[in-house]
Protein backbone atom coordinates (compact mmCIF):
# COMPACT_ATOMS: atom_id res chain seq x y z
CA UNK A 1 0.00 0.00 0.00
CA UNK A 2 1.23 3.48 -0.65
CA UNK A 3 0.26 6.38 1.59
CA UNK A 4 0.03 9.76 0.37
CA UNK A 5 0.87 12.99 2.16
CA UNK A 6 -1.21 16.28 0.71
CA UNK A 7 -0.22 19.84 1.62
CA UNK A 8 -3.35 22.06 1.08
CA UNK A 9 -2.91 25.44 -0.06
CA UNK A 10 -0.77 25.55 -3.08
CA UNK A 11 -1.07 21.97 -3.85
CA UNK A 12 -5.00 20.92 -3.67
CA UNK A 13 -6.56 24.61 -3.82
CA UNK A 14 -5.18 28.14 -4.82
CA UNK A 15 -6.28 31.00 -2.81
CA UNK A 16 -3.41 33.98 -4.05
CA UNK A 17 -2.40 35.86 -1.09
CA UNK A 18 -5.34 34.67 1.53
CA UNK A 19 -4.32 35.75 4.65
CA UNK A 20 -3.44 39.55 3.52
CA UNK A 21 -7.08 39.39 1.91
CA UNK A 22 -8.84 37.84 4.80
CA UNK A 23 -6.85 40.55 7.29
CA UNK A 24 -7.63 43.17 4.67
CA UNK A 25 -11.34 42.75 4.26
CA UNK A 26 -12.03 41.85 7.73
CA UNK A 27 -11.19 45.66 8.03
CA UNK A 28 -12.78 46.94 5.25
CA UNK A 29 -15.91 45.16 7.36
CA UNK A 30 -15.09 47.03 10.35
CA UNK A 31 -14.32 50.29 8.60
CA UNK A 32 -15.11 50.49 5.46
CA UNK A 33 -13.94 54.28 5.66
CA UNK A 34 -10.35 53.16 6.33
CA UNK A 35 -7.66 54.36 4.88
CA UNK A 36 -5.13 51.11 5.26
CA UNK A 37 -4.09 49.10 2.32
CA UNK A 38 -3.73 45.77 1.08
CA UNK A 39 -0.17 46.21 0.58
CA UNK A 40 0.15 47.63 3.89
CA UNK A 41 -1.37 44.58 5.17
CA UNK A 42 0.48 42.14 3.00
CA UNK A 43 3.77 43.59 4.14
CA UNK A 44 3.06 42.00 7.74
CA UNK A 45 2.32 38.52 6.57
CA UNK A 46 6.21 37.47 5.68
CA UNK A 47 6.23 36.84 9.65
CA UNK A 48 3.90 36.54 13.00
CA UNK A 49 2.71 32.87 11.85
CA UNK A 50 3.89 29.74 13.98
CA UNK A 51 5.11 28.44 10.74
CA UNK A 52 7.28 31.19 10.18
CA UNK A 53 9.15 29.42 13.05
CA UNK A 54 8.68 25.90 13.01
CA UNK A 55 11.98 25.21 15.14
CA UNK A 56 9.95 26.99 18.44
CA UNK A 57 7.71 25.38 20.56
CA UNK A 58 4.22 25.43 19.61
CA UNK A 59 3.03 22.74 21.58
CA UNK A 60 0.37 25.15 23.78
CA UNK A 61 -0.87 26.89 20.53
CA UNK A 62 -3.13 24.40 19.61
CA UNK A 63 -7.23 24.84 18.63
CA UNK A 64 -8.51 27.61 20.56
CA UNK A 65 -5.26 29.14 21.55
CA UNK A 66 -3.78 29.24 17.94
CA UNK A 67 -6.85 31.53 16.83
CA UNK A 68 -6.16 33.70 20.51
CA UNK A 69 -2.36 34.34 19.17
CA UNK A 70 -3.27 35.05 16.02
CA UNK A 71 -6.31 37.24 16.95
CA UNK A 72 -3.42 39.40 18.79
CA UNK A 73 -1.31 39.33 16.06
CA UNK A 74 -4.23 40.69 13.84
CA UNK A 75 -5.01 43.37 16.24
CA UNK A 76 -0.95 44.20 16.10
CA UNK A 77 -0.97 44.79 12.76
CA UNK A 78 -3.87 46.96 12.72
CA UNK A 79 -2.57 49.18 15.69
CA UNK A 80 0.62 49.44 13.70
CA UNK A 81 -1.22 51.10 11.00
CA UNK A 82 -2.90 53.45 12.95
CA UNK A 83 -6.13 51.29 13.33
CA UNK A 84 -8.49 52.62 16.72
CA UNK A 85 -8.25 50.18 19.10
CA UNK A 86 -12.31 49.27 19.07
CA UNK A 87 -11.83 49.27 15.20
CA UNK A 88 -8.71 47.03 15.28
CA UNK A 89 -10.34 44.47 17.86
CA UNK A 90 -13.91 43.97 15.73
CA UNK A 91 -11.57 43.86 12.45
CA UNK A 92 -9.48 41.00 14.36
CA UNK A 93 -12.31 39.01 15.28
CA UNK A 94 -14.03 38.70 11.66
CA UNK A 95 -10.61 37.02 10.05
CA UNK A 96 -11.25 33.31 11.01
CA UNK A 97 -14.82 33.72 9.22
CA UNK A 98 -13.07 35.13 6.07
CA UNK A 99 -10.47 32.20 6.26
CA UNK A 100 -13.36 29.99 6.74
CA UNK A 101 -15.55 31.16 3.61
CA UNK A 102 -14.74 28.27 0.86
CA UNK A 103 -15.30 30.65 -1.60
CA UNK A 104 -12.13 32.11 -0.89
CA UNK A 105 -10.21 28.92 -2.59
CA UNK A 106 -10.37 27.30 -5.37
CA UNK A 107 -9.77 23.41 -6.17
CA UNK A 108 -7.83 22.48 -8.61
CA UNK A 109 -9.38 20.85 -11.53
CA UNK A 110 -7.53 17.53 -11.30
CA UNK A 111 -7.58 17.51 -7.63
CA UNK A 112 -10.37 15.53 -6.75
CA UNK A 113 -10.04 13.45 -10.22
CA UNK A 114 -6.38 12.42 -9.01
CA UNK A 115 -7.39 11.57 -5.58
CA UNK A 116 -10.49 9.52 -6.40
CA UNK A 117 -8.23 7.33 -9.15
CA UNK A 118 -5.04 6.72 -6.40
CA UNK A 119 -7.77 5.86 -3.58
CA UNK A 120 -9.83 3.74 -6.34
CA UNK A 121 -6.80 1.29 -6.46
CA UNK A 122 -5.72 0.89 -3.37
CA UNK A 123 -3.79 3.88 -1.97
CA UNK A 124 -4.45 6.12 1.22
CA UNK A 125 -4.63 9.84 1.44
CA UNK A 126 -3.33 12.02 4.33
CA UNK A 127 -3.85 15.73 5.01
CA UNK A 128 -0.53 16.90 6.38
CA UNK A 129 -0.49 20.86 6.39
CA UNK A 130 0.85 23.57 8.23
CA UNK A 131 -2.06 25.49 8.47
CA UNK A 132 -5.09 26.82 11.22
CA UNK A 133 -6.91 24.31 13.10
CA UNK A 134 -10.04 24.19 11.65
CA UNK A 135 -8.94 22.75 8.50
CA UNK A 136 -10.48 19.76 8.35
CA UNK A 137 -13.77 21.64 8.49
CA UNK A 138 -13.07 23.77 5.39
CA UNK A 139 -11.79 20.71 3.77
CA UNK A 140 -15.52 19.29 4.19
CA UNK A 141 -17.18 22.21 3.01
CA UNK A 142 -15.02 22.22 -0.48
CA UNK A 143 -16.11 18.54 -0.90
CA UNK A 144 -12.60 17.03 -0.61
CA UNK A 145 -13.10 15.59 3.35
CA UNK A 146 -14.38 11.89 1.86
CA UNK A 147 -10.87 11.67 -0.14
CA UNK A 148 -9.02 11.61 3.17
CA UNK A 149 -8.05 9.23 6.22
CA UNK A 150 -6.35 10.89 8.45
CA UNK A 151 -5.82 14.74 8.72
CA UNK A 152 -2.67 15.96 10.67
CA UNK A 153 -2.60 20.35 11.12
CA UNK A 154 0.36 22.00 12.73
CA UNK A 155 -2.96 24.47 14.33
CA UNK A 156 -4.09 21.10 15.99
CA UNK A 157 -0.77 19.16 16.85
CA UNK A 158 1.56 22.06 17.34
CA UNK A 159 4.44 21.12 15.00
CA UNK A 160 4.63 22.86 11.78
CA UNK A 161 6.44 21.13 8.81
CA UNK A 162 9.08 21.19 7.90
CA UNK A 163 9.85 19.22 11.83
CA UNK A 164 9.86 15.68 11.68
CA UNK A 165 7.42 15.16 14.57
CA UNK A 166 4.69 16.50 12.52
CA UNK A 167 5.81 13.93 9.75
CA UNK A 168 5.61 11.23 12.35
CA UNK A 169 2.44 12.27 13.46
CA UNK A 170 0.88 11.35 10.05
CA UNK A 171 2.86 7.97 9.74
CA UNK A 172 1.47 6.66 12.58
CA UNK A 173 -1.94 6.23 10.76
CA UNK A 174 -0.55 3.76 8.23
CA UNK A 175 3.02 2.98 9.57
CA UNK A 176 3.52 -0.69 7.97
CA UNK A 177 2.96 0.86 4.25
CA UNK A 178 5.12 0.00 1.95
CA UNK A 179 5.86 3.41 0.31
CA UNK A 180 5.34 6.89 1.82
CA UNK A 181 4.82 10.34 -0.73
CA UNK A 182 5.11 14.00 0.35
CA UNK A 183 3.43 16.25 -1.96
CA UNK A 184 3.69 19.18 -1.76
CA UNK A 185 4.45 23.10 -3.44
CA UNK A 186 6.80 24.29 -1.24
CA UNK A 187 10.85 23.52 -1.07
CA UNK A 188 11.38 23.79 2.90
CA UNK A 189 8.42 22.27 4.19
CA UNK A 190 7.44 19.56 2.04
CA UNK A 191 10.52 18.50 -0.12
CA UNK A 192 13.32 19.25 3.04
CA UNK A 193 11.09 17.86 5.57
CA UNK A 194 9.72 14.82 3.84
CA UNK A 195 12.90 13.62 2.80
CA UNK A 196 14.46 13.82 6.28
CA UNK A 197 11.10 11.91 7.55
CA UNK A 198 12.47 9.45 5.01
CA UNK A 199 9.50 9.98 2.17
CA UNK A 200 9.70 10.33 -1.82
CA UNK A 201 8.56 13.54 -2.44
CA UNK A 202 6.58 15.39 -5.24
CA UNK A 203 6.77 18.83 -6.06
CA UNK A 204 3.63 20.40 -7.48
CA UNK A 205 2.91 23.62 -9.19
CA UNK A 206 6.54 25.23 -8.19
CA UNK A 207 8.80 24.29 -11.32
CA UNK A 208 11.89 22.53 -11.22
CA UNK A 209 14.38 21.92 -8.92
CA UNK A 210 16.49 18.42 -8.65
CA UNK A 211 15.94 18.11 -4.63
CA UNK A 212 12.41 16.20 -4.97
CA UNK A 213 12.20 12.98 -6.38
CA UNK A 214 9.33 14.45 -8.85
CA UNK A 215 8.31 17.70 -9.89
CA UNK A 216 4.91 18.48 -12.02
CA UNK A 217 3.10 21.30 -13.13
CA UNK A 218 -0.27 19.26 -12.95
CA UNK A 219 -1.15 17.05 -10.29
CA UNK A 220 -2.99 14.77 -13.40
CA UNK A 221 0.68 14.15 -13.69
CA UNK A 222 1.13 11.97 -10.72
CA UNK A 223 -0.91 9.26 -12.42
CA UNK A 224 1.98 8.93 -14.78
CA UNK A 225 3.81 7.86 -12.42
CA UNK A 226 2.43 6.56 -9.44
Amino acid sequence: MTVFYWDFDGTLVHSGPLWSSCVWRALQEADSAGTVTFEQIRAYMAHGFPWHTPDADHTKETGENWWAKMYSYFCHIYFSLGVPVKTARKAAHRVRAHILNPANYVVYEDAQPVLQALKARGDCHILLSNNHPDLEELVRLLGLAPHFDGFVVSGVVGYDKPRREIFDLARQFYPDAHRHIMVGDSLKADVYGGKEAGMQTVLVHSGLHTEAHWCFDALSSILNVF
